[in-house]
């Protein structure tokens, strides 16, 4: 289906949803007249002993006569709106693979590079997701032996948990053996 395709499927089902609301609603109304008149019948059963039984086996009557007339127009409203449901969320699928490849532009590419915290030999303790800590300047800033030091809470599931000491060449060799799973 194209997006234009699945628009249409998913604007017909709207209307009909709105369809099938609008008789809903008008059953609704009518059963809400025949609850309040099954109430006044039960009221005037407690008032009057006599004579308002008729009254009230009347209205129980036509309450259930109006409640088995709304549940096949409920049911097909249910069923009609988790169609719709499901359209729309076809058509945001589409729009957001739409964007997906927008985002993929190398202007977007370099903003996401803007964003990395970037921590500094004068400024270390910087605290983000694995993902967003640009350490090239902290690596490149001394000689091959200088060690750096990662320190989190997190046991590894968003940030780095365990502290180590590494040189520019374990760091290396952790980045390009992790790269792939980047």
């Amino acid at each position: 289906l194209s997006a234009e395709d699945v628009r249409k499927e998913a604007d017909a089902v709207d209307s009909r949803v709105k369809a099938e609301e609008s008789i809903v609603n008008s059953i609704r109304r009518d059963l809400n007249r025949k609850q309040s008149q099954k109430a006044t019948a039960v009221r005037l059963v407690a008032q009057r002993e006599a004579g308002a039984y008729d009254h009230l086996w009347e209205a129980r009557a036509a309450l259930r006569e109006v409640q088995k007339k709304l549940l096949p127009h409920e049911e097909s409203l249910r069923q009609l709106k988790q169609e719709r449901y499901q359209w729309n969320n076809i058509v945001k699928a589409s729009k957001s693979a739409t964007k997906a490849k927008q985002a993929r532009s190398t202007k977007e590419i370099d903003q996401a590079h803007k964003d990395y915290s970037t921590p500094t030999w004068l400024h270390p303790m910087v605290e983000d997701s694995t993902n967003k800590l640009d350490i090239s300047s902290l690596i490149n800033a001394r000689g091959k032996d200088r060690t750096v030091v990662f320190a989190g809470t997190d046991y590894g599931l968003v940030k780095m948990s365990e502290t180590v000491a590494l040189t520019h060449r374990q760091i290396q060799t952790h980045i390009n053996r992790f790269q792939a799973l980047a």
